[in-house]
């Protein structure tokens, strides 16, 4: 049986740019730089899921909310960091009666969620 996760791919434009925004604009880490193959990871307690960057013509380009989200435990702190960064906010971060959650996007147009950590371990409960 299937037993866990390994990568999810994200098309971009140029593999090699994308590393390189992912890396300085979120503080993700490179854990793999192979050829076609680069993947980045945020950087996180347990090491489960990477994104792979694929890039250089590999697949069609089509930017659009990927359904891909991430937490931080201090969800606000987080979205100033990232701002101050540079990165651009298709939907800004709000409180929605202790529902923190945000959209971003990466050069290439390709969304993201941001969700408060305490939110995303109450989800991942009720599913188990």
């Amino acid at each position: 049986m299937i037993d866990g996760y390994t990568d999810v791919a994200v098309v971009v434009s140029d593999a090699k740019k994308a590393k390189k925004w992912y890396v300085d604009k979120l503080g993700f880490k490179v854990v793999l730089d192979k050829g076609h193959a680069i993947a980045v990871s945020p950087n996180v307690k347990t090491p489960s899921l990477v994104l792979h960057l694929c890039g250089d013509g590999y697949a069609p380009l089509e930017p659009g909310n990927t359904g891909i989200g991430f937490t931080a435990d201090d969800f606000f702190g987080t979205c100033r960091e990232m701002m101050a960064n540079g990165v651009k906010f298709s939907e800004k971060p709000v409180d929605s009666d202790g529902y923190k959650h945000a959209k971003f996007l990466d050069p290439d147009g390709n969304e993201y969620w941001l969700f408060e950590s305490s939110l995303a371990k109450k989800v991942m409960k009720k599913k188990g």
